[in-house]
């Protein structure tokens, strides 16, 4: 075709050297990255779950809800060379089936914003995907915490400062946990940040902190993580008044029958880009007595 080069050009480049969003959306593995880079770190569910796979989009799995489930109904025997094994009935548990879903979402990046460089368009419309994304995934991490048949009981009132124990409350939680005999270490506190701010607003709290060493004094970071050795997390995901206390990683797994991964769907008819992102999992919960759920806060 006459005036068509051969090979066609390379990337154009900015005066700035920087990729303009034309170019940026023509590479698919580049809006990849920078989804993955934005979501990185950001996930709750990654940080209280461990990780699997969901090959052919479900998951089979046994949920441990006693001691029984671990240990077999008879203890195992000193045996005499040459002799038998003695049965000691393991019994079997009854799995249970998880099927992933797919969350996403998709934003619109015309072609005149495109050939604009507006790069504030695009920054928008990637975090608000990314945003999306990351709160789903963790609302169903949650719920599924929420469903599962996980030791509760009522805390106190960490809003009345005559009766709250916000401590106390935490300290319970972790001993039912570790003293199970079931290996589960509690190292982590889900919270809402309703309850964080009632924690900083404890006085008595604030007092008992150590004023001499900055880093293990939550009040110099301005977050409560770090109290009494715990890892703690402040997401509007865990409903109000209500923490997690639990093992983490031990609990269960998130199951991913795809990753996170994108999409930029070129719609010429209608002069715009879609830029679509999705993550194709289920979390499960394997092991709810790695988890205890204070309510009442």
């Amino acid at each position: 075709m006459p005036g068509t080069t051969y090979p066609p050009a390379p990337p154009t480049i900015d005066g700035q050297g920087r990729i303009t969003v034309e170019q940026f959306l023509k590479t698919p593995t580049r809006v990849q990255r920078t989804i993955a880079d934005l979501t990185r770190e950001r996930y709750l569910a990654e940080r209280i779950f461990g990780s699997g796979n969901a090959e052919g989009g479900a998951v089979i799995y046994d949920q441990l809800t006693g001691s029984d489930n671990l240990y077999t109904e008879r203890d195992v025997q000193a045996i005499e060379p040459g002799s038998e094994f003695p049965i000691t009935d393991v019994g079997e548990l009854t799995p249970k089936v998880a099927a992933v879903s797919k969350w996403g979402g998709a934003g619109i990046v015309t072609y005149e914003a495109a050939r604009r460089d507006n790069r504030d368009v695009l920054n928008r419309k990637l975090t608000r995907i990314r945003n999306t994304i990351v709160r789903k995934v963790d609302t169903v991490a949650i719920a599924a915490l929420n469903a599962a048949p996980v030791n509760t009981s009522a805390g106190t009132d960490w809003s009345d400062v005559n009766t709250r124990d916000a401590v106390g409350d935490v300290a319970k939680a972790v001993n039912k946990i570790d003293n199970l005999d079931l290996g589960y270490v509690a190292d982590s506190v889900l919270i809402n940040p309703t309850q964080e701010l009632e924690l900083f607003l404890d006085k008595d709290l604030r007092d008992a902190l150590p004023r001499e060493n900055v880093t293990a004094n939550p009040i110099s970071s301005g977050r409560i993580n770090g109290l009494m050795g715990l890892t703690w997390y402040a997401s509007n995901r865990v409903p109000v008044g209500t923490a997690y206390v639990l093992a983490s990683t031990q609990a269960g797994s998130l199951h991913d029958e795809l990753p996170l991964y994108s999409r930029v769907v070129d719609q010429p008819e209608r002069e715009r880009y879609l830029i679509q992102a999705a993550r194709v999992t289920v979390p499960v919960v394997t092991d709810p007595l790695a988890v205890y759920k204070l309510t009442g806060l």
